[in-house]
């Protein structure tokens, strides 16, 4: 389900995204596995939920100690709070948002900082055709009649 406000969308990016950060940079290092769309979703669910979680609280403490968020206020009169002070909320959300993706990226750095990549970018096509160092790429093309053609590969297009 798409969110349909706002808030919906905001929500979704804090509660999903990192979760989806973190098992993109995951996938990268280790071939994907077979998932079913229930355990995919569950594990960006709380991967994101936790990072958000964790990221919500330091920011908290951290805005509440700096003076930032008056928190007996805020308790005291709830919304009307928000709405006097918006750029104290917002500026809360977002610097927790921005720290939970900090949180993942870091979390992933620390799990896959001796991996070597398993996917790397780019096709094989480019990685055999393109010059590497200072070596030449040559091509052998045998037509039907057993001619050849041979010659230094220097650009070729992926043609579909």
């Amino acid at each position: 389900m798409i969110p349909g406000s706002l808030l919906g969308v905001v929500l979704f990016v804090a509660g999903v995204g990192p979760g989806y950060f973190y098992v993109r940079k995951a996938e990268r290092y280790a071939p994907p596995e077979e998932r079913t769309p229930l355990r995919e979703a569950s594990e960006l669910l709380v991967i994101g939920a936790l990072a958000a979680l964790v990221a919500s609280a330091i920011v908290f403490i951290a805005a509440t100690q700096a003076g930032v968020v008056k928190t007996t206020t805020l308790n005291n009169e709830g919304a009307h709070y928000l709405l006097l002070h918006p750029v104290r909320a917002f500026g809360t959300l977002i610097a927790g948002i921005a720290l939970s993706y900090v949180l993942v990226f870091l979390a992933a750095q620390m799990r896959f900082r001796r991996a070597v990549p398993a996917h790397e970018p780019g096709s094989v096509w480019w990685k055999v055709l393109t010059k590497i160092g200072d070596e030449e790429v040559w091509a052998t093309v045998e037509l039907l009649d057993g001619r050849r053609v041979q010659g230094q590969v220097e650009g070729f297009g992926m043609a579909g």
